[in-house]
């Protein structure tokens, strides 16, 4: 099977996408691998940090693992929004494909360190990492205003240039899992980033988005040469 690292360069160029689902159980782990072989695609399957620390980085792998043969195009592994460094090296050492540091919540300086360390430890492993910056609204994040969660240009282009990540999940007004009012999209601050940083730009949203906004945000990766974003559902992450 292909390294996932090779794979996002090869889709990138051919504007392809690869889908990702969360997944928390066998149950899940079923269907997902149900629906990829139906569409004849390989698919990553993503561990969210409750579901990791239950049953640990090992078992996770391992259960994924016992689906492999039962896959038709083969099955990538991914941490997701994890904010511990060590979590992210364990999961490297256990075998994950990709996993995501996920130093939003810190301050710039202290973001760029984790995901320095944790792209330096993955990087002979052949570990592809996802950094994050600026604020995802519906996880119990604290935002004071508007521009509390946007990411800034200038600190993803720190964050790219000092860290060096594969991806960077970039906060444009984009939500987790269901949210009292619906979020503000800012495509403009999603292209002034995609004009700065030549990598892919990543970003988060919630299963209230609708097939018009989805062709938008790719309407940008096509005119930013060619460049391709990430999308995450609350079950289901688009990486393009």
């Amino acid at each position: 099977m292909m390294k996932l690292t090779d794979l996002l360069k090869q889709y990138r160029r051919e504007h392809k996408c690869l889908g990702g689902f969360n997944v928390n159980d066998i149950y899940d782990m079923h269907a997902v691998v149900d629906a990829a072989n139906i569409m004849e695609q390989p698919v990553m399957m993503m561990t969210y940090g409750p579901v990791v620390e239950l049953n640990s980085t090992y078992l996770c792998r391992k259960m994924v693992d016992g689906f492999l043969p039962q896959s038709k195009h083969g099955i990538y592994l991914h941490l997701d929004h994890c904010t511990s460094v060590d979590l992210c090296k364990q999961a490297i050492d256990d075998g994950y494909d990709s996993v995501m540091i996920d130093g939003s919540q810190e301050s710039l300086k202290k973001n760029i360190a984790m995901t320095k360390e944790v792209v330096e430890y993955a990087r002979s492993a052949g570990v592809a990492v996802e950094a994050e910056i600026g604020k995802i609204m519906g996880r119990d994040v604290q935002v004071n205003s508007e521009e509390d969660y946007l990411a800034s240009v200038a600190d993803v282009v720190a964050l790219y240039e000092e860290a060096d990540p594969d991806s960077i999940a970039v906060g444009i007004g984009t939500a987790h899992g269901f949210t009292p009012t619906t979020p503000k999209i800012h495509f403009d601050r999603l292209n002034e980033i995609a004009n700065a940083v030549p990598k892919t730009a990543c970003f988060t949203w919630g299963n209230w988005h609708s097939r018009c906004r989805y062709t938008k945000i790719n309407s940008y990766g096509d005119r930013q040469n060619k460049r391709r974003y990430h999308s995450t559902y609350y079950l289901y992450a688009c990486y393009v």
